[in-house]
């Protein structure tokens, strides 16, 4: 993001990427919703579209508030300041019922915000290491590991 974003300007942005977004077809998983509120979080953490996905559907059929409830912490705890664009994406969904079924319905959206969600954890993940990376120091000298051959004598 390259300027501040209001929600106003999230739902729009949200409204655009789902006009172009084509939700798969899944079969829910047989599981528990508790079972489901993992798998989903666990999918996305490892990168499983497709699990995250059927995870997401089955939610959706048995415990809606339990999914849009999760994706929310999904996206503040996993995903936070290294995609702020996801993030706003996913609070922009999180506005109710009536503005979800305004975008397409339920399955559009959270469909949409599951797969985008996917995609930027290794994004994410990437950025944070970067970013912890410039705080450490390069070593040299004396007792400094080498990459390649022997120790100095």
């Amino acid at each position: 993001m390259t300027e501040p974003c209001s929600i106003g300007t999230a739902r729009n942005q949200l409204r655009d990427a789902i006009a172009e977004f084509q939700a798969p077809t899944c079969d829910p998983l047989t599981v528990t919703p508790w079972i489901a509120m993992s798998a989903l979080q666990k999918a996305i953490r490892r990168g499983q579209d497709g699990l995250a996905q059927r995870a997401a559907a089955t939610l959706l059929s048995t415990s809606p508030e339990r999914l849009w409830r999760r994706c929310g912490c999904i996206a503040f705890e996993d995903i936070g300041v290294a995609d702020l664009d996801t993030v706003a994406a996913v609070t922009a969904a999180l506005a109710g019922k009536r503005f979800r079924a305004s975008l397409g319905g339920e399955w559009a959206v959270a469909s949409f915000i599951v797969s985008k969600m996917v995609q930027h954890r290794n994004v994410a993940l990437r950025t944070i290491c970067s970013w912890a990376q410039s705080f450490i120091p390069p070593m040299s000298g004396r007792g400094s590991i080498s990459p390649v051959g022997p120790p100095p004598t």
